[in-house]
């Protein structure tokens, strides 16, 4: 979609430059290719919009839309040049009314597309929390597991420990493997 022209280029404070006027957008509309869609059918191609400015001599043509658009909305399709006030009032409106149904399509192309796309996220995140809970499942258990290996190891310290005869501190030892290099 072309940019749209702001309302006042510039403004002097004291008043003496007036905003340039800006130059009459493309009849032709360029639609951009998206950057996150993977999809086959967002392709970069133009579109006429309209046939033809209003001229102001020689045969009107119409495009089928604009035709179209006039018939309901209850216009008369003019085919007559130059056109009366009211008859290129009529046709701005359903130029605009034209231009607002694309744009209202593009709009509603893109929300589709950013919804898709946070389907997908919301897919991911839910498959990585279910794969975060299993592991965190899978070190309970080893852990519930290592700390009853851990009190039948102090137990049987305990016991050894009894027999000895002499008073000794129990603890528990963490036994450390390295490999011995020469």
């Amino acid at each position: 979609m072309p940019p749209t022209p702001p309302s006042s280029a510039s403004s002097d404070s004291e008043g003496g430059q007036s905003p340039q006027p800006s130059a009459p957008s493309s009849p032709i509309r360029q639609l951009p290719l998206s950057r996150h869609s993977h999809s086959p059918t967002s392709k970069s191609y133009s579109q006429p919009l309209f046939t033809s400015p209003i001229p102001q001599s020689g045969v009107l043509i119409l495009s089928e839309e604009e035709k179209r658009t006039l018939i309901s909305e209850g216009y008369p399709i003019p085919n007559k040049l130059p056109l009366t006030k009211q008859e290129e009032k009529n046709l701005k409106k359903i130029r605009r009314k034209i231009k607002n149904k694309i744009s209202a399509q593009e709009s509603r192309r893109k929300k589709k597309e950013y919804l898709e796309a946070l389907e997908k996220r919301v897919e991911a995140f839910s498959q990585e929390n279910n794969d975060l809970k299993k592991k965190v499942d899978s070190l309970e258990n080893n852990n519930r597991s290592l700390l009853g290996q851990l009190q039948k190891l102090q137990a049987l310290v305990g016991k050894v420990s009894r027999h000895g005869g002499a008073t000794t501190q129990t603890g528990t030892v963490l036994m450390v493997g390295t490999p011995l290099t020469p």
